[in-house]
C-alpha cells in the first residue's frame, strides 16, 4: 500500500472497485494499492456478493469454479459460499437439498473456512513516485507468483481509469466460456496474452497505418501491450475493446453455424484468426 501525503507528487489514482478517476484534492491520507489489487478485488466481491460475481459458481460435481447464468444441480454462487454473513450461506444450503448431506455440507464448510482463514501480508510505504511504485511492484512479485511482463505493461492503463481485466479480458474469457471454449486456454498466462494479441487487428483498423505487417497477427507471440498502453485517448482504447469483443462474437457464431470442432488448446487460433 502506498500512503499518499504529498498530493502534488502523487500519480493519477482511480477508485478501487468502480475504477473512477479521483480528484487530486481528495487524495491526501488515502492508501493506494500498489500490488494485490486483483486478489483483493476478487475476494472482496465474493465476500460482499457483488453484482459482478452473481454468475460465478462453485460446481461441486465438476470440482471447479464456473461462469454460468443458469443454476444447475450442485452449484453454489461464490457470493454465497464466501459471504460475510454466515446466515446467508446456511440459508442457501437449507433451501437446496443437494447441499444438506453431511459430507457435502462438510466439504462446503471446509472451502468456506479456507477463504476466511486466508492471511494477507501488508507492506506500507509513503509517497512513492510512479517509478518507485513500479519497482516495488516488481520486487513484491519476485517473492510470490511472478506477474508477467504483459501485465506489467498494462499497469499504465490504470492511470487512464481503464481496467483491462473487467472491461476486456474477463468479458473475452466469459464469451468463450459460455460458448464451451473455455478449455482452449491451456495455460493461465494465455488468458491475458491471447486477448491482448487479439487487439492487433483492431489497432491496425482504428489507426489505419496503411501498411499491414505480419507481426500484427492475433497470436500470443505477437502481443503488443506497450503499444496499447501508449494510446493517449481512453476512448480509443475502449473502441479497440469493443471492436475486438464484437469480432469475437462473430467468430463464435461462425464456428457454431458451421459446426466446426475446436477441442485442442492449439485450435484457439481458429477463433482468433477469424476475429482478425
Amino acid at each position: 500500500m502506498n500512503l499518499i501525503e504529498k498530493v502534488d507528487e502523487a500519480v493519477n489514482q482511480v477508485t478501487f472497485l468502480s475504477r473512477e478517476p479521483i480528484d487530486k484534492i481528495s487524495l491526501h491520507g488515502r492508501m493506494s494499492v500498489n500490488d494485490g489489487q486483483q486478489r483483493l478485488t476478487c475476494n472482496y466481491k465474493a465476500y460482499t456478493n457483488h453484482i459482478d460475481f452473481q454468475d460465478i459458481l462453485l460446481d461441486i460435481v465438476k470440482g471447479k469454479f464456473i461462469y454460468s447464468k443458469e443454476r444447475k444441480f450442485g452449484q453454489i454462487p461464490v457470493g454465497v459460499i464466501y459471504n460475510k454473513d454466515d446466515a446467508v450461506f446456511q440459508k442457501y444450503c437449507m433451501e437446496n437439498e443437494e447441499f444438506q448431506a453431511f459430507d457435502v455440507i462438510g466439504l462446503l464448510t471446509a472451502v468456506r473456512t479456507k477463504f476466511f482463514s486466508y492471511y494477507y501480508t501488508v507492506n506500507i510505504a509513503k509517497d512513492l513516485s510512479g517509478e518507485e511504485q513500479q519497482e516495488w511492484f516488481d520486487v513484491l512479485n519476485r517473492a510470490g507468483s511472478r506477474v508477467t511482463d504483459v501485465e506489467m505493461d498494462l499497469v499504465d492503463l490504470m492511470g487512464k481509469a481503464i481496467d483491462f481485466y473487467s472491461e476486456f479480458s474477463i468479458p473475452f474469457f466469459k464469451k468463450l466460456e459460455i460458448a464451451k471454449f473455455g478449455n482452449l486456454f491451456h495455460q493461465k498466462s494465455t488468458e491475458v496474452t491471447i486477448p491482448v494479441a487479439c487487439l492487433n487487428p483492431a489497432y491496425e483498423v482504428l489507426f489505419d497505418t496503411g501498411i499491414h505487417v505480419k507481426n500484427f497477427c492475433p497470436i500470443a507471440s505477437d502481443r503488443k501491450p506497450k503499444l496499447i498502453a501508449q494510446i493517449k485517448d481512453a476512448s480509443d482504447i475502449r473502441k479497440l475493446f469493443k471492436m475486438t469483443l464484437t469480432s469475437l462474437d462473430e467468430a463464435i457464431d461462425f464456428v457454431k453455424k458451421h459446426e466446426m470442432e475446436i477441442k485442442s488448446p492449439d485450435n484457439i487460433y481458429y477463433i482468433t484468426y477469424l476475429m482478425g
